[in-house]
């Protein structure tokens, strides 16, 4: 009899629990909603022969075909936004998988440059500038393989150009065992959104360990560089509201790890445009001998490596920053045919 009442505190607790992990369910789907339909409503979407495309289209001026890398989609444009401020258009599509463009068919690199030159045919452009970022490099390198006359030039930044893992930090990190959770990523990615609004220094310090292959003693000193610019802090935040909802990115993300993963060496000694290829010697996402595999097989390709925050060479010094952007714009002022 004794244990009655303390079974029904036991139910009623499980109760509240059970109650409040519902409210924060329904809260965080609403949340995803006011996201989704914000990220709608800065974006386009064409149809074009290979299915509908979504994009950002921001500037004026000579055209760059803006390749993303993972996770952010054609919200990931601020990665270019010197080239805007530069005088030139940055059109920033979705990747297949990514948002409102949808995976279909078109998972493999090969694919994606074939969607991108029907996404260009529709929006009447002839030649391009083509960036690729990150993960959007394979893409990159295949539509400069495969549409060399709409290439104008091609611009390779931290860009994945071969089979690439997940480095030790990746995996064994705590950023990067909660962002590799795949049974949570709803939850996790919306947890590191809010903690990075609210503990920026910490969670930097994660993305230092995971995105870097410095020396932690030098930690401090970059985080601080980010947090004391206001350039890089908006880019910083620019990151995090790109990185959710992750549920509309899952598809893209997913594809771009197996293209990453099982990527065979492309013929890159085949791409006849102009290339620029900038890389960090400190890159703990995509390695630096990435950018000097492509580098030794481009024809007379220019390379560019910096001392920057690793993978996110936006941030760190900025008088390195500054230097590299610098050189991308007068690299494509000198190709630009227009």
């Amino acid at each position: 009899m004794m244990q009655r009442p303390f079974v029904r505190r036991i139910v009623a607790l499980l109760l509240i629990i059970g109650g409040a992990a519902a409210a924060l369910h329904l809260l965080l789907l609403d949340w995803q909603r006011r996201l989704l339909a914000r990220l709608d409503a800065q974006s386009f979407v064409i149809e074009t022969a290979r299915g509908p495309v979504e994009y950002s289209d921001v500037g004026v001026g000579p055209v760059v075909l803006h390749l993303h890398g993972g996770v952010v989609a054609h919200d990931g444009w601020f990665y270019l936004d010197y080239l805007v401020e530069a005088g030139y258009r940055v059109i920033t599509p979705s990747r297949p998988g990514y948002l409102r463009t949808p995976l279909a068919d078109h998972g493999s690199p090969q694919f994606q440059a074939d969607v991108m030159a029907s996404f260009i045919d529709a929006l009447k452009l002839e030649k391009v500038i083509v960036v690729g970022m990150s993960a959007g490099g394979l893409a990159a390198l295949q539509f400069a393989l495969r549409y060399p006359d709409r290439t104008e030039s091609l611009v390779l930044k931290s860009a994945i150009t071969r089979q690439t893992g997940l480095s030790e930090a990746q995996q064994t990190s705590a950023l990067g065992r909660i962002v590799l959770a795949p049974w949570a990523q709803t939850y996790v990615y919306a947890l590191l959104y809010w903690a990075g609004r609210l503990f920026p220094r910490q969670v930097l310090n994660q993305f230092y360990l995971t995105e870097t292959t410095l020396d932690p003693a030098q930690r401090d000193t970059l985080v601080s560089q980010v947090l004391g610019s206001a350039q890089q802090r908006k880019s910083y935040a620019a990151l995090l509201n790109a990185m959710v909802p992750i549920a509309a990115r899952l598809r893209g993300l997913e594809t771009d790890m197996h293209n990453q993963y099982t990527s065979p060496d492309y013929e890159l000694d085949a791409i006849t445009a102009p290339t620029l290829i900038i890389h960090s010697r400190h890159d703990g996402d995509s390695p630096f001998a990435n950018a000097e595999f492509a580098a030794e097989l481009i024809p007379n390709a220019e390379f560019v490596p910096v001392d920057q925050f690793g993978h996110l060479i936006n941030w760190g010094d900025e008088a390195g920053v500054s230097a590299w952007q610098t050189r991308a714009i007068a690299f494509m002022r000198q190709h630009n045919t227009a």
